[in-house]
């Protein structure tokens, strides 16, 4: 419900001549290129996934051959390319087609890779497009830095009303979680899904037949799946529909759920939300988003982020929430608790702020080096580059009191009361023990 998702980039449309994204367009042709990754590398995963997207940000429609060739780096391996309308080898694509102006795109290109067991905690690949008249070659490549992290095995802690925290004997082989009001979450490193906890509303029925899974996203008391060929699955409570996915919802590369409304975030930048929006106009998206990075949602709030690092938040304000400090200005990622907010700085701090009655919005001093927030009701999480976790806030349910010896964790979520991470186990190739700096590249500026 209250976990952090992952990030993804394109460009949206706004329909006037002469903007993209609130940015002017180039005058004559100019092709743009983006790349993102797809859920979270493991070592040794034989589908981790990029996907690449070229855009027309200029006044003129593209016109002849158009490139686009894929470098990656050693310890990863392409094993395809492929998109609609695409000419493709092993490592370029091509097509002849012309596209239009405004930040009109051609159909994204699925880059799939191999990991290798030795890989590096860091890489970065870069993306490349060349051709159809291009005039201006300052924006023609495009890098995504990503980590590659070993899988675990879930613990869970705090209130227990619904078994939520009984996390199934032998569960392993998990990459990440998520958490419900009082439902629980975990994706294994074969893209399936596994969910303990309340059912009251069929948000543990995990629907049969759901693979290639790559996120996972709980309301409070749903549940959402992002699959690899960019479709999202939803189950679980369905009052307002927020299971209903449209049905036009297509190249997702980010999902949120937070109470009864769901968000998905569309490998253009299209932000596409439903279940319960509520009456009032400030619950809408806004109609000007720009060039969306990432996502989060706690059903009555939510935030987007842009490349430049500009944020556009909405919805419930009562206790501030929406309004984001002036001096938050390189914010990589949320999350949002029942009314506090968490930002993720590409400094690797922590930034709090909204209701602070349980103290869920004062971040502990000294708090550095961190990689991931959530946020429950009223406490909140950060997790360490060394693999330990920060707790702070309401602790009536044990919320706050880590489980003894917690270490080598890799993935934190938050549900109402309770939470659950994934730990790493111990391994001679990669000993988080000795990692100094950030092993992920969500986190960091681009």
């Amino acid at each position: 419900m209250r976990s952090l998702f992952a990030a993804a980039s394109g460009w949206i449309f706004l329909g006037v001549l002469g903007l993209v994204g609130g940015f002017p367009l180039a005058s004559g042709q100019d092709l743009t290129i983006t790349s993102t990754h797809t859920g979270t590398f493991q070592f040794g995963q034989t589908n981790a996934y990029y996907l690449l997207r070229v855009s027309n940000v200029g006044t003129v429609m593209s016109s002849g051959f158009v490139s686009v060739t894929e470098n990656v780096p050693p310890g990863l391996t392409i094993t395809s390319m492929s998109g609609d309308g695409w000419t493709c080898t092993l490592n370029t694509c091509g097509r002849s087609d012309a596209v239009g102006v405004g930040g009109y795109f051609y159909p994204q290109i699925v880059v799939v890779v191999s990991v290798a067991e030795n890989a590096g905690w860091r890489l970065t690949n870069k993306a490349t497009v060349s051709g159809g008249g291009d005039v201006n070659s300052a924006n023609n490549t495009a890098s995504d830095l990503t980590s590659v992290v070993e899988t675990g095995y879930p613990v869970a802690w705090g209130y227990n009303d619904s078994k939520q925290t009984n996390v199934p004997a032998g569960l392993d082989n998990i990459v990440s979680v998520a958490a419900g009001d009082s439902h629980s979450l975990a994706l294994t490193s074969e893209g399936m899904v596994v969910a303990w906890g309340d059912n009251s509303s069929g948000q543990t029925s995990v629907p049969a037949g759901l693979d290639h899974v790559i996120a996972i996203a709980a309301g409070a008391h749903h549940s959402l799946a992002l699959q690899s060929d960019g479709t999202v699955v939803a189950w679980g409570d369905k009052t307002f529909d927020q299971t209903k996915v449209p049905a036009d919802l297509a190249n997702v590369v980010a999902i949120a759920a937070g109470g009864t409304y769901s968000l998905a975030l569309e490998s253009n930048g299209v932000v596409v939300a439903w279940g319960n929006k509520g009456t009032d106009s400030k619950f809408a998206i806004p109609g000007t988003l720009g060039r969306v990075t990432s996502i989060a949602t706690n059903g009555a709030v939510s935030f987007a982020l842009r490349t430049d690092e500009s944020i556009v938040a909405w919805g419930d304000n009562s206790w501030g929430q929406v309004s984001v400090p002036g001096t938050l200005t390189n914010a990589a990622a949320f999350a949002v608790g029942g009314s506090h907010c968490l930002a993720l700085k590409t400094d690797n701090t922590v930034a709090a702020w909204g209701d602070n009655s349980w103290g869920q919005a004062k971040v502990p001093a000294g708090l550095t080096l961190a990689v991931a927030v959530a946020a429950g009701e009223a406490h909140s999480l950060a997790l360490r580059i060394s693999g330990d976790l920060v707790a702070w806030g309401e602790n009536n349910f044990g919320q706050t009191t880590l489980p003894a010896g917690l270490s080598n964790v890799t993935a934190i979520a938050a549900g109402l009361y309770h939470n659950v991470a994934v730990v790493a186990r111990p391994s001679l190739r990669h000993p988080r023990c000795c990692v100094t700096e950030p092993p992920a590249g969500t986190h960091q500026r681009r």
